[in-house]
């Protein structure tokens, strides 16, 4: 897994942890994967990355930039892939 500690968060929105969906994080996941199987998450993600990067005129037109952008898709694709394996583990669980 690629860190993340060099990425520039100055453009980030902050997150309030007080939001309503977070207060039903396994909720959040498993209504993320009603309306997307993995592998279609993948291929959006994956689609991000190539606009981003084909975009000239974009933020990543620099190569720190551009190895920034693919650590946060390799990091953000392990959370994706990480999210799903806990809610099959739930929907398992469930069954049993």
């Amino acid at each position: 897994m690629n860190s993340l500690k060099s990425l520039d968060s100055s453009k980030c929105a902050s997150i309030n942890p007080i939001d309503e969906d977070l207060k039903f994080p396994h909720q959040v996941i498993d209504d993320f994967f009603n309306a997307f199987q993995l592998q279609q998450a993948r291929a959006e993600l994956w689609q991000w990355l190539v606009a981003a990067l084909e975009n000239e005129s974009g933020d990543y037109y620099n190569e720190k930039s551009k190895k920034n952008l693919i650590a946060f898709y390799e990091t953000l694709e392990s959370l994706v892939e990480a999210a799903w394996m806990i809610d099959q583990n739930r929907k398992s669980k469930k069954q049993s």
